[in-house]
């Protein structure tokens, strides 16, 4: 089965799977360019300013 993502300008959105629906907060990763969702992404910062956030595909090509 597939599912269906709703994403609001804001980030916020919800995700319609076979297990139910949750919501779920997306981010546009900064390699790939496209909107994923945040969980097991990850984000680099400095000071407390967030500089990257890459989604979770992206994550094993950047940290090798």
């Amino acid at each position: 089965m597939g599912y269906v993502e709703i994403i609001h300008k804001d980030g916020s959105g919800i995700r319609i799977d076979e297990q139910g629906i949750k919501e779920a907060t997306f981010d546009v990763c900064s390699k790939c360019g496209e909107f994923k969702d945040m969980i097991n992404g990850f984000t680099v910062g400095f000071h407390g300013l967030s500089l990257l956030w890459v989604c979770v595909d992206c994550k094993g090509a950047v940290q090798a």
